[in-house]
Parts: structure tokens; sequence; C-alpha cells
């Protein structure tokens, strides 16, 4: 289940069962743009910044956690990802604003 397509002011979203070693990606469908706001996790992760020229990761948590009222700004080709990094399953799920809409 996963919003990443809508108008402007829709809410951008998405929420899944991840394998250890696989990703969430924080990315609208191709032609939008959103801001993410909060997110949340159930076990170890890292968290990708990525664009056309690669990617790094810029944060991490050992834990349960998430992050909420934050910024950041997401199209097709520069977004964010999560990494299940557990051991095991994790539920994962991000919420925010689409901000352009073709």
């Amino acid at each position: 289940m996963a919003a990443t397509s809508g108008s402007v002011g829709d809410v951008f979203w998405d929420y899944q069962d991840i394998a250890n070693n696989d990703f969430l990606d924080l990315k609208p469908d191709a032609g939008y743009q959103g801001v993410v706001h909060n997110a949340q996790w159930e076990g170890a992760i890292e968290i990708y910044k990525l664009g056309p020229a690669g990617s790094f990761t810029f944060d991490a948590d050992g834990a349960a956690g998430g992050f909420n009222f934050y910024a950041l700004h997401c199209t097709n080709t520069h977004y964010y990802r999560i990494k299940n990094v557990s051991g095991g399953n994790i539920d994962i799920t991000y919420d925010g604003i689409f901000t352009k809409a073709p």
C-alpha cells in the first residue's frame, strides 16, 4: 500500500514490511515532488540520500525509532531510502505532502 502520486497538498506516504537488507524508498512517481515530514521504523536502519551522481548514508539508528517534523524534499531522481539492517523483517513507514504534480 502506498500513495506515491496524487494532487498538490495530498498526503505522500508508504508503509511496508521490509526484509533484512532491503529498502523502503521515500520516492514519488515520475513528474511528482514531495516533502517527507515523518518516518518510523521498528528495528535497526540506515538512511541514504540518492541522486543521479550516486548515494551516501547520512544517518543510522540501531533500534526502533523515527523522525518527525522533518522536511526531506524528494523527486523521482533525488530521494531518500531507509535500509533495514536489523537482521529480520521490520515495518517501515513515512508520510509527507505532494508539492508538485504533473
